[in-house]
């Protein structure tokens, strides 16, 4: 990144790594729900309940990442 004085940024190496431990986050709340959902369909419908939860608790998430990979400074090939 450049500034108007030419002097060139780095960006924060926090925020490439903020996203990459979000979107572990959020494959592993992915991979839950699919979990929850085999489980209450073919074993024991109470589980629908866990799965219901966890689709509304992480919902938004994905939203998020998809705005931090358009501000965060990824190269192309990563957005």
């Amino acid at each position: 990144m450049t500034t108007n004085l030419g002097i060139v940024r780095t960006p924060a190496p926090w925020v490439q790594i903020g996203f990459y431990a979000t979107a572990i986050v959020f494959n592993l709340c992915l991979i839950a729900q699919l979990l929850t959902v085999g489980v209450a369909y073919f074993n024991n419908p109470a589980w629908w309940s866990v799965h219901v939860w966890l689709v509304q608790g992480y919902s938004g998430l994905s939203l998020i990442l998809l705005g931090w990979a358009f501000i965060a400074p990824f190269s192309n090939k990563v957005r």
